[in-house]
């Protein structure tokens, strides 16, 4: 937290010294960009979008009043994961040219912020309030005009962008079993019970409130509210008059026909409103008694922003469809992520491709779809992973079943400089629903047929003056498609891809998996049938004639167990290397990967026993035994077949056992290799490890509990459980912990269930080839002999 007051502070210092009568290009993008740090940005997986690549996406779904034969100004746009609102202002942008010079921006603007036309979410407060910013920045010519229009009663009153967590559906949570909001049914009313930031005790204060579901209103209303956007327009009209009698008034009562006059402001005059406000007479009446309640024992009434977020953004994201999806959603490895069992529970019942290694852009890509009508289109930012990873088969098989417009694969180009990723753009046409796995299957086989515009960007070296990789002017050349000598521009037929999905007895094949979790002290089983879709070989058609050869004429095959062709399980009895995994996955490169401090050849480095090192990430020198380092080889080190080598090392800490690799446990690290053993529990070593995984933080929060650095009140949760991902070690506490670990060796050793694994930190997996001479080492390389699952 005091980092985050830190960087909260420093923003609105920065914004309040700011200049805004002349402005140029991104400058809020710039500032989240640079007062959250990349650790921040990096476990949230949020990295801000270059302006003309987002502008590239829209695009590519048909978001642009000169191409489009629709009226942008009647169709809905929204970004479930906004960020600082990169998307929405180049969706404003094209907004802004779709409506003309002789506008009358009244009518647009509450169009635009009343309507839905235009939406953004995120789960991040900071970067909601800079979206909401930047929104209205944007917007303020237009909105001087509209003053001059109707006269300085013009008011905007809210900001269509809404702090929420996008992958999670309220109508279907279940009570008790979600971490930031409860939802349940009664009688026509969904009832919440939402956390509020205000502890008691060792606990956070919840707060109750409840509103008519949508097809009570409808039956109410005597259908008066016919749709989805009649419902949310009601809703707009209680929080206004909720906001402006229980806060500017200070009263907390409010009377049929008075609440009956903020709703004509949304509704068409022939629409009955007396018959709305009694419907929704009592919701508005227990928002009131809950801003009293607020005030009262808080003396705050603000928190009912956190109410209306909560209630608008779940009709908006949950109930009414979408023309499209855009946005650039989180990338953040699994093993990073802040989730706990209801968590994963909850994500597993939601979503088909929550069960595997996945990364949450998964999830979005599968939520995006959901949230779009038949024919609406999506456009994403993604990682180029969900063609090549055994993980995204299920987004394969769903974005199969559906038309995929464009894909362009960037491939190592560092599109996010701060971010090892590989970044991929995906566009798709909605063709079907999420849980229709048979209406598109005939004979066998998928019945539509298409091409997909495919690029691949092989090298970009092209940089501006600040030698950053120049994307407007990438961007720019993909966009003209004309011949260049390190992109490749290519279609792909359709079936290429579709027929790589396992198809059975007219329908998509689903594997039922499941899972067992505690729930409420009660053990719960979730099951789920998922598709099947081989990975998808993205490149040009002359590349893919020689892969078919290949293939078929070796008499031994690489791959795995599900290989798919034509629609069907292969019988492949020349497979080998069946069970291909991850060499070496850190999970913490900042402190496993290091460089030797003085010139070594590759050759004499088995000659040398102790050297110094510089972690990747820390500037300090350490020396270590070389017994435990290997020589690592990752993806920008190879070129045409022979690899080179970047003065670069990993530490393996483990050792060959009988059957497979086992884990140094401390004391052996201790004794056998002490200079090693005192550098991973070096404090600074300790916090960069913490910082690159999830899974290491909550180890050494258990470790620092248990060795009395930390107090118990720092690990219980609302519940009344011990929960190690709670507490946030300072500096000192590292060093502290340091120093217990070094005095309590033996401890540790007894204590140790996985040997260094969790005393440290394990590498998350490591696979030694059938006890041969030759380990593989590999640090995020897609070769011959290794994929990611």
């Amino acid at each position: 937290m005091q980092e985050f007051d830190r960087t909260l502070l420093e923003f609105i210092l920065s914004v309040s010294r700011f200049n805004y009568k002349n402005i140029r290009g991104d400058p809020l993008g710039e500032l989240y960009q640079k007062h959250f740090t990349q650790e921040t940005r990096r476990a949230l997986g949020e990295f801000y979008t270059p302006p003309t690549l987002a502008e590239y996406v829209l695009d590519s779904a048909g978001y642009d009043p000169l191409e489009s034969d629709r009226d942008l100004r009647q169709q809905r746009l929204i970004d479930p994961s906004c960020g600082s609102g990169t998307f929405l202002i180049q969706a404003l942008e094209k907004y802004r040219e779709q409506c003309g010079e002789d506008t009358n921006w009244a009518t647009e603007l509450r169009n635009l912020c009343e309507r839905s036309r235009l939406v953004g979410l995120d789960i991040h407060p900071f970067a909601v309030v800079l979206a909401q910013i930047r929104f209205m920045l944007d917007i303020l010519p237009e909105y001087g005009e509209a003053v001059e229009q109707e006269g300085p009663g013009f008011v905007l009153k809210r900001l269509p962008i809404y702090r929420t967590d996008s992958l999670i559906d309220e109508s279907q949570v279940e009570e008790g079993l979600q971490r930031t909001l409860t939802a349940s049914h009664d009688e026509g009313m969904i009832e919440f019970k939402m956390p509020l930031p205000i502890r008691q005790g060792s606990d956070f204060e919840s707060l109750p409130f409840e509103l008519p579901e949508f097809s009570h209103v409808q039956e109410e209303t005597l259908h008066e509210i016919q749709n989805q956007q009649q419902y949310f327009s009601a809703l707009l009209g209680v929080f206004d008059a909720v906001k402006e009698i229980g806060g500017r008034q200070e009263r907390y009562e409010v009377e049929q026909d008075e609440l009956e006059s903020y709703f004509t402001d949304y509704f068409e005059p022939h629409i009955n409103t007396e018959q709305i406000a009694n419907v929704f007479l009592d919701t508005a009446n227990g928002f009131l008694g809950t801003v009293e309640e607020l005030r009262h024992d808080y003396n705050d009434g603000r928190l009912l922003k956190l109410i209306e977020d909560v209630v608008l953004a779940s009709v908006v994201k949950n109930d009414i469809s979408h023309d499209y999806v855009v946005g650039n959603p989180p990338w953040v490895a699994k093993q990073n992520r802040y989730t706990g069992d209801d968590q994963n529970r909850r994500m597993q019942q939601l979503y088909y491709s929550a069960w595997g290694e996945s990364d949450p852009y998964m999830e979005f890509i599968e939520r995006g779809l959901d949230m779009l009508h038949t024919g609406g289109k999506l456009g994403f930012v993604v990682s180029n992973r969900f063609l090549y990873n055994s993980g995204a088969k299920e987004v394969r098989a769903l974005l199969a079943k559906n038309e995929i417009k464009e894909i362009i694969d960037f491939t190592d180009v560092p599109i996010f400089p701060e971010a090892t990723n590989y970044t991929a753009t995906v566009t798709v046409e909605k063709e079907v629903e999420n849980d229709d796995w048979s209406s598109f299957v005939e004979d066998g086989s998928f019945t539509s047929d298409y091409t997909i515009t495919g690029t691949r960007v092989r090298q970009w070296d092209v940089t501006n003056d600040s030698d950053v990789i120049d994307i407007p002017a990438l961007v720019e050349t993909i966009r003209s498609r004309d011949p260049h000598p390190t992109i490749e521009f290519f279609d792909v037929d359709s079936s290429v891809f579709q027929e790589r999905v396992w198809v059975s007895r007219g329908e998509v094949y689903r594997e039922e998996n499941s899972t067992r979790y505690t729930a409420n002290g009660q053990r719960v089983t979730v099951s789920n049938q998922l598709p099947i879709a081989d990975t998808w070989p993205f490149c040009p058609d002359t590349e893919q004639q020689l892969l078919d050869k290949v293939e078929e004429r070796m008499d031994l095959r690489l791959g795995d167990r599900r290989v798919i062709r034509e629609n069907k399980l292969e019988d492949a009895p020349n497979l080998v290397g069946d069970d291909i995994r991850v060499g070496i996955q850190t999970s913490g490169d900042s402190a496993y990967i290091v460089h030797p401090t003085i010139g070594i050849s590759k050759e004499k480095f088995a000659e040398i026993d102790t050297l110094p090192i510089t972690p990747r990430e820390i500037d300090e020198t350490y020396t270590v035994e070389t017994d435990l380092l290997k020589i690592d080889i990752s993806s920008e080190d190879v070129d045409r077949w022979l690899p080179s080598w970047d003065n670069r090392l990993v530490f393996v800490p483990y050792k060959q056992g009988d059957e497979r690799a086992e884990l140094i446990r401390p004391k052996e690290l201790h004794d056998e290799y002490n200079l090693t053993w005192e550098y991973f529990t070096e404090p600074i070593v300790l916090e960069t490890l913490s910082n690159d995984s999830v899974e290491r933080e909550e180890i050494h929060n258990r470790l620092a509990f248990e060795l009395g650095v930390i107090e118990e009140d720092e690990v219980i949760d609302d519940n009344g459980n011990e929960n190690f991902r709670l507490p946030d070690l300072s500096t000192s506490q590292y060093q502290e912990l340091s120093n217990e670990l070094r005095a309590n060796v033996d401890w540790l050793d007894r204590h140790d269930e996985g040997g260094i694994g969790t005393c440290i930190g394990r590498i998350s997996r490591y696979y030694h080839a059938q006890k041969s001479s030759l380990v593989i080492l590999y640090s995020g390389i897609n070769c011959a002999l290794m994929r990611r699952e």
